[in-house]
């Protein structure tokens, strides 16, 4: 009994102190870390879901969006394809036609006409019909003539030993007309726009920036481009040098806005640079260029921008073309005046009415600025040139237009502020600004 300590009542109660549970709290926050790691995780596997969707859905949009235009590329190269066949299987069928004396038999019949149809051809055509058709002089009304067909025949049109050359010239005209649909097409991917905006005065006078634009809507790069920059004086038609500054030129994507790059030099070409670099204008791709213009003289000018680049089939250089006018008011400098009086003695004036939209949109005027009576829009030129519009009250429709006092101070002429006048006008009915100006010159009727 000495060895009471050894007694296996005493090893029983042990052991169960050893397998009771552990406390509430020890377990509440076991299972509280084991449902945060299960929930972080299920977050984490959402997230990566998501963000896999995102993708997916993106990748999806963009191939969808590649295949719709490569869809309509091909359907129209498809069309232009069947046209080409089309005129190409009428132009090898000829019609001749024959009227000989016949010997008269019982039946009084003296005439013989003979038809010739041919198909000068290398391939089929099927399924054609004909039809004869009779018609009285001067009723244009449609007679039944007694005819009989007494022969009819058909034979080849060349001899065997001739069917090489015939074979070779088909193949000639196949591929002139297919090279011919090429270069219409690669010419109608190319899109040119411009646009001209008033700039900040510098030092050097340059109150105007010209804004190009050269697209490739194609699926096809466009290689050995050049490009030329041409001006010319309104009425002479002769070219005349314009000092340019390239500010900026940047290639994009267009289906992309974010993918721009920047380029190291201008693609144009002009009298005061003659050198013309070419390049490859890629697949959906365009080329933004600003450059800064300082006419040496302030007069109206006709702007062509000309695009070359050799056709892939013959080499000969294709040519396409954008041509705007670049107005007396597009090289002045334009400022704002909210007060009445400028001066200390008053100028003579004229009245004219102008639109509204035009002016705000000449002089970048605020939105949140408006256009009130008494608003003065200045127009300087150098130190030769000053001209003033002035409102006097909002009149028209729906108060659609503006009665405006003009005056000016000038050593060139009187002649320049109805020129102007004239531009304004000119550009206040044109229904979208997007579209190019008119031309400057005799085939304009409002400049």
């Amino acid at each position: 009994m000495s060895s009471a300590s050894n007694s296996p009542l005493k090893v029983s109660t042990e052991q169960q102190q050893k397998q009771q549970p552990e406390p509430t709290e020890t377990n509440n926050k076991r299972n509280n870390d084991g449902n945060n790691r299960n929930s972080n995780e299920m977050n984490a596997m959402i997230n990566t879901l998501q963000n896999s969707l995102e993708g997916v859905q993106n990748s999806f949009c963009n191939a969808y969006s590649t295949l719709v235009t490569n869809l309509k590329q091909s359907f129209d190269m498809m069309k232009a394809m069947n046209s080409v066949l089309e005129q190409f299987l009428l132009a090898n069928i000829h019609i001749s036609t024959k009227i000989q004396q016949v010997n008269k038999s019982a039946k009084f019949i003296p005439s013989l006409l003979t038809i010739n149809l041919e198909n000068k051809g290398q391939f089929p055509i099927p399924n054609i019909t004909c039809i004869l058709i009779f018609e009285k002089k001067d009723l244009e009304k449609q007679v039944i003539f007694e005819i009989e067909c007494i022969e009819s025949v058909s034979q080849e049109i060349m001899k065997p030993n001739s069917t090489l050359v015939t074979n070779l010239k088909q193949s000639f005209d196949m591929m002139k007309a297919m090279n011919s649909v090429l270069e219409q097409f690669l010419l109608a991917n190319i899109h040119i726009s411009t646009k001209i905006q008033q700039v900040n005065k510098s030092a050097k006078f340059i109150p105007s920036l010209l804004t190009i634009n050269l697209e490739n809507k194609g699926q096809f790069p466009i290689p050995n481009i050049t490009c030329i920059l041409i001006f010319e004086k309104k009425d002479l038609e002769k070219q005349v040098i314009f000092e340019i500054e390239c500010i900026e030129s940047v290639s994009q994507e267009i289906m992309k806005p974010n993918s721009v790059s920047k380029r190291s030099h201008s693609i144009f070409a002009n009298l005061i640079n003659s050198h013309e670099e070419s390049f490859t204008l890629n697949p959906q791709t365009q080329i933004i260029e600003k450059i800064l213009l300082a006419p040496s003289e302030l007069h109206q000018y006709n702007v062509k921008v000309l695009v070359n680049f050799p056709s892939p089939g013959t080499g000969k250089t294709l040519q396409t073309e954008h041509m705007f006018g670049l107005y007396l008011i597009d090289q002045c400098e334009k400022r704002l005046h909210a007060g009445p009086k400028l001066f200390d003695e008053p100028l003579s004036f004229i009245t004219v009415d102008l639109s509204p939209f035009i002016l705000r949109k000449l002089w970048n005027v605020h939105p949140s600025i408006g256009l009130h009576d008494g608003l003065i829009f200045e127009l300087i030129w150098t130190d030769k040139f000053w001209m003033f519009i002035c409102i006097k009250e909002w009149i028209g429709d729906n108060c659609s237009m503006v009665s405006c006092k003009v005056s000016s101070i000038t050593l060139m002429g009187s002649e320049i502020v109805l020129k102007i006048l004239e531009e304004l006008k000119v550009l206040g009915n044109l229904n979208n600004n997007n579209n190019p100006r008119p031309l400057c010159g005799p085939n304009n009727n409002n400049i």
